[in-house]
């Protein structure tokens, strides 16, 4: 079984992007923030992954990479 993993740290850190910087671009909170970028989310609202992906100029596949058992 496959799984995806959440690059949200990865893309902020490649992007020199803080956590506060980051929830003012996007109007979601700091609290939110660090969340999403400490632990992978069950669910993404498609309104805070195109935030997120306006605020970083990323694409989702940027923040999500799903890799299978077999790799």
């Amino acid at each position: 079984m496959g799984m995806i993993r959440w690059k949200l740290k990865v893309v902020m850190a490649d992007r020199d992007m803080s956590a506060k910087r980051l929830a003012e671009l996007t109007g979601l909170s700091y609290g939110a923030i660090i969340k999403l970028r400490n632990e992978t989310p069950v669910q993404v609202n498609v309104s805070t992954l195109t935030a997120l992906c306006n605020a970083l100029d990323c694409t989702p596949d940027e923040l999500m990479e799903y890799s299978s058992d077999e790799n």
